[in-house]
């Protein structure tokens, strides 16, 4: 039987967020030892990362706050997480945050969630500009809903009656913006 030595680091409260035009990632280690450094690793799928720069470890004993900045963040959505690297080349990875950059999807909401009643909306604090189409979709993957409007740019809350006969069910709300998929949302129809 192997038994894998735990890495020396204890990392908490990781956490990634806008900064001026770029992302910043804080993260607090709790008790280093024989540690050489973190790798900053950045990924657009979650799932294939690659290096974007280092830290050097402080071997320090007691609580030490870390601190990172991405000036060149991906559009959309980033994941980031941290390649914890010690001396002897010993290495592991932290739990991994997400950033939104996206003006248009990031606060948009669809409520409420279960649908009742017949109605849902769609609720948004700055939503940009433009030409919208709103579609909904059944768990099947058929389009069973599409309305169009033109929005000034600002606050939105756009009511939608479902369709008569619409069934309980997940269903998935799509809005495009001059046929760019702008946010997707999936809801629960009672």
């Amino acid at each position: 039987m192997v038994f894998l030595n735990p890495l020396p680091v204890k990392i908490s409260n990781i956490k990634a967020y806008e900064k001026q035009l770029g992302v910043q990632l804080d993260w607090t280690s709790y008790s280093e030892d024989n540690l050489s450094k973190y790798q900053v690793e950045r990924s657009a799928d979650g799932i294939s990362f690659t290096s974007i720069g280092y830290v050097n470890a402080l071997n320090s004993v007691s609580e030490t706050r870390y601190g990172f900045f991405d000036p060149n963040p991906l559009q959309g959505i980033s994941y980031y997480r941290l390649k914890n690297i010690d001396l002897d080349g010993k290495f592991g990875y932290s739990t991994i945050v997400r950033v939104n950059l996206d003006k248009n999807s990031k606060d948009i909401r669809v409520y409420p969630n279960p649908a009742t009643g017949g109605f849902v909306s769609l609720q948004a604090a700055n939503l940009a500009k433009g030409n919208y189409t709103v579609k909904l979709f059944n768990a099947g993957g058929q389009q069973v809903y599409s309305q169009r409007f033109t929005h000034t740019g600002g606050s939105i809350n756009q009511t939608i009656q479902l369709p008569t006969g619409t069934r309980s069910g997940m269903y998935n709300m799509q809005l495009d913006n001059d046929a760019v998929k702008v946010m997707s949302r999936t809801f629960m129809v009672q």
